[in-house]
């Protein structure tokens, strides 16, 4: 959707669907369907460049869940980025350019070593017109592996983290590499979605949640850094290790709220977005939804936190609490906004309205002091939807 008055209406168009390669990809069966369209899109997510191109990225699939769909095999799926230049600002878009691409297996999930699904697409452009890599588009995502351990007892679906940049305004990308190192891929890691921000000395900065989600109820933020326009991802002490940034408290997946299954969602599915002061390239802001610190607050009590690094990320302070609300009601899947004149605006999904803790509002809040304190939360939303 595009707006022309700064919100006050609104107008939508879909996107052009995208299909699988017209060249069948190394691996594929006989049967491979060349230029199948995708079923369905999903995870959008946009960003503009200095000149006002703005960028949509999204995720096709052919519609069969790989993780919880009961017939055997798994969908194909790729990553697609499209692109709305001056003077259309989102009239008018081209694309889909594809940037990864999965085949389909037709075995049972779990059983197929070599079975990827792509999911949980980001996308932001380096919009700083004094930056070595001034607008180049950097996107990551997750590429689920479905059940492949589900004979090893306890195991569960794991992911990895990738990452793909352009250089020449979207037309083409690099290829997909991944910048986290696989020694800190825990038995049972989601990848949950990670996210970026560009500072504007052009240093790229990766956060994601790594977790044990099924078996344990703690979390672990991580963050690494691209000062080579993405070619190479460090933690911030410049070494290729790992070192969170916090531990957190995530309820298991069947620990759930009065809402049972639509609980799900707002855990450890939130994110963990990251966002840098224009004015500050060290200085960092991470927002997460988690129980309190002390592990507090019945059965759910997912609150939003925000912590703060002034070194690069090399030490991160106390977290910080956004929501003002006092009930045990759930927020979650927050996003954070810095201004130019520094002022941090988090917004997030909040069930404090809801009777049966089962529908959600969005809800924001501001900090004028580098985050050490919140306004009061304002209610963006002017209804309670209900979970999907």
């Amino acid at each position: 959707a595009y707006s022309s008055d700064f919100g006050a209406n609104w107008n939508t168009l879909q996107l052009a669907m995208p299909s699988s390669p017209l060249i069948p990809p190394v691996g594929a069966q006989p049967s491979y369907l060349l230029g199948n369209p995708m079923a369905r899109m999903f995870d959008p997510a946009i960003t503009a460049d200095s000149s006002g191109n703005l960028y949509a990225v999204s995720i096709g699939d052919n519609g069969q869940n790989p993780m919880n769909n009961p017939i055997p095999g798994g969908s194909d799926s790729g990553l697609y980025v499209f692109k709305s230049t001056p003077p259309n600002y989102g009239a008018a878009w081209s694309g889909p350019v594809e940037v990864a691409y999965d085949l389909p297996t037709s075995v049972a999930i779990g059983e197929d070593p070599n079975y990827r699904f792509n999911d949980r697409c980001r996308i932001v452009a380096d919009a700083y017109i004094t930056s070595t890599y001034k607008d180049n588009v950097y996107v990551t995502w997750i590429k689920d592996r479905g059940l492949q351990d589900k004979t090893i007892p306890g195991r569960r679906p794991k992911s990895d983290i990738y990452f793909a940049s352009s250089t020449d305004g979207g037309n083409t990308w690099n290829a997909p590499t991944s910048p986290t190192p696989t020694i800190n891929q825990v038995v049972n890691d989601m990848g949950n979605i990670p996210t970026m921000d560009v500072a504007s000395n052009g240093t790229i900065y990766l956060a994601w949640l790594d977790y044990n989600v099924w078996t344990s109820g703690v979390g672990q933020i991580y963050m690494r850094q691209s000062t080579d326009g993405g070619v190479n991802f460090t933690d911030p002490s410049g070494m290729n290790l790992d070192h969170p940034v916090a531990s957190i408290n995530l309820p298991p997946l069947n620990l759930t709220t009065a809402a049972g299954a639509n609980d799900i969602v707002g855990k450890g599915n939130s994110g963990t977005p990251i966002a840098v002061n224009p004015n500050n390239p060290n200085e960092l802001y991470i927002a997460y939804a988690a129980d309190p610190p002390d592990g507090g607050g019945g059965i759910d009590e997912a609150d939003i936190f925000l912590i703060k690094s002034t070194d690069g990320g090399q030490n991160w302070g106390s977290p910080v609490q956004v929501n003002d609300d006092t009930g045990i009601t759930d927020q979650a899947f927050p996003w954070i906004d810095i201004k130019p004149d520094g002022t941090i605006d988090v917004a997030w999904y909040d069930k404090r309205n809801s009777a049966n803790d089962d529908a959600w509002d969005v809800y924001i809040a501001k900090s004028t002091d580098g985050g050490a304190s919140f306004s009061t939360n304002y209610l963006l939303s002017d209804f309670t939807a209900a979970a999907p």
